[in-house]
């Protein structure tokens, strides 16, 4: 006679990473409130095995799948965009939910989210930057783009959406890191290169500094029902 053994069953919520003190505070305060309606076991990961090397092994998303090795694990990624990181997490082979922009329904949501949010001033151009893809086109940000208001733009450090090919003729930049933390790209990428770039071609900048779920705080139901379906 067989006996069905049932396994137990574990959430490993994975970011891409950070050496960024603050921006680390910043994600995991959210991993907390994301996890803290379940009694399932959950671990933290980070994808980047740079990060992880200058920063901890212990949270190395490699070693934590061998850790877990005969548990059921289920992989909640913190990410934004099917990139290459989604890419390479969700090539495991393990039930693993979409990022915030994983789905058309999502993208809309996030775009009524950030609509709702931001407030409309003559001359002023509200500018997400995103950290996009080389390698491939992030349709996602087509697909946002389509939805946000005229005077909400987005454009990405990286790939085809480069803030650098974005037309803005009016004055004023507001730029808002699109980004999970207000860590490295936020601080040295948006901040001085994106921020310099616009004040080279004239324009008055400001900036947000936080990442988007301190920015739009709605944008954490989307991740908590991509939790819930997963866990479903």
């Amino acid at each position: 006679m067989f006996y069905c053994v049932a396994m137990h069953r574990r959430i490993i919520i994975v970011s891409f990473g950070t050496k960024d003190g603050k921006a680390g505070e910043e994600i995991a305060a959210l991993e907390k409130r994301l996890s803290s309606a379940y009694s399932i076991p959950i671990s933290y990961a980070y994808s980047s095995r740079h990060i992880t090397r200058q920063v901890s092994e212990r949270m190395n998303f490699d070693k934590m799948i061998k850790e877990h090795e005969g548990e059921e694990l289920l992989i909640m990624p913190l990410l934004i965009q099917k990139g290459g990181e989604y890419e390479k997490i969700s090539s495991k082979g393990l039930r693993t939910a979409p990022p915030l922009l994983g789905s058309e329904e999502n993208i809309r949501a996030v775009a009524a989210i950030i609509n709702n949010g931001l407030k409309r001033e003559d001359g002023l151009v509200h500018l997400l930057i995103a950290h996009g893809d080389e390698k491939r086109r992030t349709e996602e940000y087509d697909i946002l783009a389509s939805i946000l208001r005229d005077d909400v733009k987005i454009a990405t450090l990286k790939g085809e959406r480069s803030y650098r090919k974005v037309d803005i003729k009016e004055e004023r930049i507001h730029i808002i890191p699109f980004l999970l933390s207000y860590g490295h790209h936020a601080r040295h990428d948006i901040k001085e290169d994106v921020a310099s770039y616009f004040k080279k071609e004239g324009k008055i900048v400001s900036m947000r500094e936080s990442g988007i779920t301190t920015t739009f705080p709605e944008l954490e139901e989307i991740f908590r029902k991509n939790l819930e379906n997963l866990i479903k």
